[in-house]
């Protein structure tokens, strides 16, 4: 987190460097207006909200309070902050009087970033096991094009519902729509709302909330032998390589013995799940508790994916033991429901005539083997390349807890580190047309020390790092 008087940055998510969010408020002009700024995937995706009809300059600003930032005018006071992991925003007005008829905050966005209303669940859903916390019922949740390996589930973040506070404590949801690249409130036509503006005390607080999670904000019961399935599109970002892993946003609701998720993957045909892919079929045990988790099943002999524009499907079923559910959003996606579990969790050809349609985006997304960069490491000591050979890459794609260490790389080789380590990287020797890449964010615990780089050789930081970067000699190509 940095922080100026004017300006505000931190980042939020799930924490892994891989799909979080860095978020900045406030601004660095001689007017500000208020403003938080999101973005995720190397700004591919991002989200301004503002509010235009409100301008301050920076010798009227209220500086930062117990990490908030203040903005004040003659008719109501803007602050935004962090609190448990989210990024909370209050419109503060003096008093009922001076709550508009009419509450505008502005949005900024790509063609692709798309907002989803979350209403209540039907009966049908409820009876089935699924849940949808208050907070959720009237808000949105915004979802990037893409989805898988990087993107994830290809959740952006999600705009929780809202309410009014008096001074008293008094609350009241505020319901609001986005559209027009407006969140538009109209708090006196809710007769609910309008009523509780009657006796409402003192200053009205209106408290946008919003979280950055790739986890759906909602809860799937997820049932025995019953396939759920969702619907994605190889694309551009999958790469033209194999599965490497299914991961799943799931936890185990029963507090007795653990579920077991079986994931798969189908084929597309005609816009419903079809036969499934040789080796796909495999399975995870939820342990976690009570409480969502990422579970992670990779596979010996990995499935293979098309690069392109062809339609997969992403299968979830529950063994016999315990209870589970996956968490998901409305309106997000394309998804099919199996409801007789004659035929179990795996299933060589999806049982079209048992299921139903439904628009569910559950949290599973896959991993694919060319875009993770490489093969999949699992280590749990120090990687130690005695000698790296002329065009070999020494390539870890997943996360370390240790250091690396490379003693000689020679011609034509790499070193090449796509996720996040938690230790020293070492390379003692390198010789000409070699490279130490570090391509996404790295979380070390000690510095990137290389001894001795000599001509045409890279030493490159795609992203942040928390300790030193020490090169005793670089040669010039």
């Amino acid at each position: 987190m940095t922080e100026d008087t004017t300006q505000f940055i931190t980042t939020l998510g799930d924490g892994d460097g891989i799909a979080d969010a860095r978020i900045i408020s406030g601004g660095t002009s001689f007017e500000i207006v208020p403003n938080v700024n999101m973005s995720k995937w190397d700004d591919e995706a991002f989200l301004n909200i503002n509010k235009k009809d409100f301008i301050v300059s920076k010798s009227t600003l209220t500086d930062f309070i117990d990490d908030r930032l203040i903005l004040q005018n003659s008719n109501e006071k803007w602050q935004t902050y962090i609190k448990d992991g989210k990024q909370e925003i209050e419109v503060v007005y003096p008093d009922v009087s001076s709550v508009p008829n009419i509450i505008e905050l502005d949005l900024l966005y790509p063609d692709g970033l798309n907002f989803f209303y979350q209403g209540p669940l039907s009966q049908e859903a409820i009876k089935k096991g699924n849940e949808r916390p208050e907070n959720v019922v009237g808000s949105y949740a915004a979802y990037w094009k893409e989805q898988n390996n990087k993107y994830k589930t290809g959740k952006f973040c999600h705009i929780y519902a809202m309410y009014f506070v008096d001074a008293k404590g008094s609350v009241v949801k505020v319901p609001y729509l986005i559209e027009n690249c407006k969140i538009q409130i109209l708090p006196k036509e809710c007769a609910e709302v309008s009523k509780w503006l009657e006796t409402a005390y003192g200053a009205i607080t209106l408290d946008p909330i919003i979280g950055h999670s790739s986890q759906g904000a909602s809860e799937n019961g997820v049932s025995s032998g019953k396939p759920e399935a969702g619907k994605f599109n190889s694309g551009s970002n999958q790469g033209d390589g194999s599965v490497a892993s299914i991961n799943i946003i799931a936890k185990e609701t029963g507090g007795g013995a653990n579920a077991s998720a079986y994931c798969a993957i189908y084929d597309d045909n005609g816009g419903e799940p079809d036969t499934q892919l040789t080796n796909s079929y495999d399975g995870v045990e939820i342990t976690g508790g009570d409480s969502f988790a990422a579970y992670t099943i990779t596979y010996g002999t990995q499935p293979t994916v098309i690069a392109g524009s062809t339609d997969y499907w992403l299968s979830v079923c529950k063994g016999a033991a315990g209870t589970m559910q996956i968490a998901f959003d409305d309106g997000a996606g394309t998804s099919r429901h199996i409801y007789n579990n004659t035929d179990g969790c795996d299933r060589a050809v999806w049982t079209t005539s048992l299921d139903s349609a439904g628009d569910d985006k559950m949290s599973i997304w896959i991993v694919t083997d060319e875009a993770s960069g490489g093969e999949t490491i699992s280590i749990e000591a120090s990687v130690s390349g005695v000698t790296i050979s002329q065009a070999m890459d020494l390539t870890v794609s997943r996360a370390l807890g240790v250091g690396i260490s490379g003693n000689s790389i020679t011609s034509n080789a790499g070193l090449i580190v796509n996720r996040s380590i938690k230790g020293n990287i070492q390379g003692v020797i390198g010789v000409s047309d070699v490279e130490l890449l570090i391509s996404e964010i790295i979380s070390i615990a000690a510095s990137i020390l290389v001894r001795t780089i000599t001509p045409e050789i890279d030493l490159r930081v795609a992203r942040g790092y928390v300790s030193g970067i020490s090169a005793q000699t670089i040669t010039p190509m």
